[in-house]
């Protein structure tokens, strides 16, 4: 789905920090758009200021397309000012959220907590919440409110060097490829994303490039197509076509995706050459005489390799993909999609083929090997995911449907209880059982009663130590991850208050306690549902309680009334947005 954006910004909070901190002489508009930009389409662009301090931002603000918002001083204090720009974004944004229900994210440019109660009450009503602010600035509880969160020094420093003046004007186009390819390969290894080192296609290179800078035109550098504006930096890039693809793929130089992409080059250029000697002719313009020695190709001409040597490259591949490590050596806690394993299976044997061993796809060549991996459907139509047996990867995906062979249906649809657990992986939540996760929340509980009972000021990084080292004593047969993601479930769905501290110091280090003043375990677990169904509807819209109930409580029909109530709730704001 297309990301569409509503962008606020609190002028005199960013220029002020910009000021004391002195990073710039002038705020970069340019360097927030050009960062929003690659996540969406923004539609709405307003700055409120009191542009009577400002004159001279005029030129920026028409060449950013951005809509100056005035705000008058309600007083001599500038502080009143400053207030009444709050007023001003907040009936704006609140306004623009229900007038225009097709823009899924709202952009908050500032370090302000005054804005804390808009950001809730805009993730109340189904939207994505970002914020752009000044790390020394921008106030800890803003900043783990939103759903993103983005450190204007973070995004300055990346366009700095591009620039070559302080006003505008279209970028270097040899910077500017360098920094797409650099800013799209950062993202590589992220869920959705293909691994890390994979060639990018040219194309999706280009459109990255034209979202950054949108005046920019390979034709107005004097090229008539992008492939050959890339060829025209080939000191800083590789850019080629391997094989029979009608695609061009980019990499940057001393890379791994380029080790990738020349292995890819060679490989297609090997094949074709073996072909043709096998064939008694050498294609070209001119063959030459005598013809050249065969070139040996193990992966292609040798026999394929033994299927023990393929399984340990396919589990070293698994976890290399699966965890967070990126070792062979560790655990893999994360499924892997069968395109992404084939692809890194590919990398570590090159020419390797399912169809040596005699199967007709690789679905069919992984399920000969069930007594070694997992393989369930994914929500990724015509996709796989895998796992090592008997892996914290594995564990996780108990009770998902296996694959079978044959391939996997492009006619094959979700369930409605996948679509909501799929919801749940889009917000990077990792679903626990309903009995494993109220057992854990009620130790947690007990353990931050007793720490107050003793007035022990307990962090959430100490007590999630303390709660891992008593399931390990007491209830080894509980899963680590069943524990960590439980954790990570309350975190996320803001149950935790932490204490102020110096600013360095993480929120996990800082004193925690229950948020809200809950202090029973019942609470924590109903704020902590009602945040999940919440996230839930975020994606699917709105939601069905039995199907709650078969994906949060495990199909448990005695807590059917407890997860309509829930679900009535949530479901109130599509209600609201109808009428």
């Amino acid at each position: 789905m297309d990301r569409k954006l509503a962008l606020f910004i609190d002028f005199e909070n960013i220029a002020r920090g910009v000021r004391q901190h002195h990073l710039e002489e002038r705020v970069d508009l340019r360097a927030i758009l050009a960062e929003l930009e690659e996540r969406g389409r923004i539609l709405v662009k307003r700055a409120y200021a009191d542009w009577g301090y400002y004159k001279d931002y005029r030129s920026d603000l028409l060449q950013q397309g951005i809509e100056p918002v005035q705000v008058f001083a309600a007083s001599k204090d500038r502080e009143g000012w400053k207030n009444g720009a709050d007023i001003r974004i907040a009936i704006d944004a609140i306004e623009t959220a229900f007038r225009s229900p097709d823009i899924t994210d709202f952009v908050l440019v500032s370090g302000d907590s005054d804005f804390l109660s808009l950001v809730n009450r805009l993730r109340e009503n189904g939207k994505m919440v970002w914020g752009v602010g000044l790390r020394s600035s921008s106030s800890q509880y803003l900043m783990k409110s939103c759903d993103h969160y983005i450190l204007y020094e973070e995004i300055a420093e990346w366009l700095q060097d591009d620039q070559p003046d302080g006003h505008g004007g279209r970028r270097d186009a040899r910077q500017l490829l360098l920094m797409t390819l650099r800013r799209m390969s950062d993202r590589q290894g992220l869920p959705g994303m293909p691994p890390p080192g994979t060639p990018l296609k040219a194309t999706a290179v280009k459109s990255a490039m034209r979202r950054i800078d949108p005046t920019w035109d390979e034709n107005f550098e004097g090229y008539g197509s992008f492939v050959e504006f890339v060829n025209a930096h080939q000191d800083v890039v590789l850019c080629g076509r391997p094989g029979d693809s009608s695609d061009f793929f980019v990499a940057e130089r001393s890379t791994v995706a380029e080790m990738n992409l020349q292995r890819m080059l060679d490989f297609a250029q090997t094949s074709v050459t073996v072909g043709a000697q096998s064939n008694g002719h050498v294609t070209g313009p001119a063959a030459p005489a005598p013809p050249p020695a065969p070139v040996s190709v193990p992966a292609v001409t040798a026999e394929p390799l033994p299927r023990d040597e393929v399984v340990v490259a396919i589990r070293g591949a698994l976890r290399v993909l699966g965890s967070t490590e990126g070792s062979e050596e560790a655990d893999q806690r994360y499924p892997v999609r069968g395109t992404h394993l084939k692809t890194r299976l590919r990398q570590q044997l090159p020419g390797f083929e399912e169809s040596a061993y005699g199967y007709t796809s690789f679905l069919d060549f992984l399920l000969s090997m069930r007594d070694h991996f997992r393989v369930v459907r994914s929500e990724i139509r015509g996709d796989v995911l895998v796992a090592e047996r008997e892996s914290p990867a594995d564990h996780n995906m108990n009770g998902q449907p296996e694959a079978t062979p044959g391939g996997v249906s492009a006619s094959w649809a979700q369930s409605p209880e996948q679509r909501y657990l799929a919801a749940l992986r889009i917000r990077r939540i990792r679903h626990v059982p309903m009995e494993e996760r109220y057992e854990i929340i009620h130790t947690l509980c007990r353990m931050f009663a007793d720490a107050h009972g003793r007035e022990d000021n307990l962090s959430l990084k100490e007590a999630k130590d303390r709660l891992h080292q008593w399931f390990e004593e007491n209830q080894p047969s509980v899963p680590w991850d069943s524990v960590n993601n439980a954790v990570y479930h309350l975190f996320w769905t803001y149950c935790f208050e932490f204490g102020e501290a110096e600013e360095e110091v993480p929120l996990w280090d800082r004193p925690t306690q229950w948020n809200g003043g809950m202090n029973c375990a019942e609470d924590v677990i109903r704020r902590c549902d009602m945040g999940l169904v919440r996230m839930i509807s975020e994606v699917v819209g709105m939601v069905d309680p039995r199907i709650v109930i078969d994906v949060l409580g495990d199909g448990d029909m005695s807590r059917l009334a407890y997860f309509e109530e829930i679900c009535n709730q949530v479901n109130q704001r599509f209600a609201i947005a109808v009428r």
